[in-house]
């Protein structure tokens, strides 16, 4: 059962199958934010299948922190898989950047869905479910020392799905040995959309004198 978001997210215990170097985070609970869906805060770099995202906004600076994500990928008929490296300049550290995949409109009456995968500088993970901008936890906040903590540091993360198995399965850096898998099971399920990316801005970050600094890459 799906654990959802009212103004903090429950940490969770960790699954058994684990590796070693898997383990509850010493994350402070993350406020509820407003997710956004907003393409021109993540407009191309001018260099081939780079993004970026960049603000100071003083109006984006809530009480609960605000979310902003753009659909920027192609879509997929048949979901294969997102390969993207991702980089923070500046901004809070604890607070959530990644990707959002497999994104579309889903059930009756039709909701817009999707599936969300972000990090922060603190080597931590979380995965996560979108119904008509309600996040849910599929995988809850997570350390793993295979992450490059702190600014200015490229991290690579590869989904990709597996219809055998009917399970999505997660590189970090290390693109030769799955870090985990997880499975979407529950209605809407996910297995086709367009990617992107999100961000996360923190009642934390101090604008305008510090922006929100990201660089998103495609690698496919």
């Amino acid at each position: 059962m799906k654990t959802y978001f009212q103004f903090f997210i429950i940490v969770l215990a960790i699954i058994s199958c684990s590796p070693e170097d898997f383990t509850v985070p010493d994350n402070p609970e993350i406020p509820y934010t407003e997710l956004i869906e907003n393409s021109e805060l993540f407009p191309e770099t001018g260099d081939t299948g780079e993004y970026v995202f960049y603000s100071n906004d003083t109006d984006f600076l809530k009480t609960y922190g605000m979310t902003f994500w753009a659909t920027k990928l192609p879509d997929q008929s048949d979901f294969d898989q997102i390969d993207v490296s991702l980089s923070k300049i500046s901004g809070n550290k604890l607070t959530g950047y990644g990707v959002i995949f497999c994104h579309g409109l889903r059930g009756e009456p039709e909701e817009k869905t999707m599936l969300v995968f972000m990090i922060n500088l603190n080597q931590e993970y979380i995965i996560g479910e979108v119904i008509d901008d309600v996040f849910s936890i599929l995988s809850p906040w997570a350390s793993y020392n295979g992450l490059y903590s702190g600014y200015n540091q490229e991290n690579r993360v590869k989904i990709v799905f597996d219809p055998m198995g009917e399970e999505f399965q997660l590189y970090i850096n290390n693109m030769d040995d799955i870090l985990m898998t997880f499975t979407d099971d529950y209605a809407p399920l996910h297995r086709e959309g367009i990617s992107g990316f999100i961000t996360v801005i923190s009642p934390l970050d101090t604008f305008p004198e510090v922006p929100v600094h990201i660089i998103f890459k495609n690698n496919l």
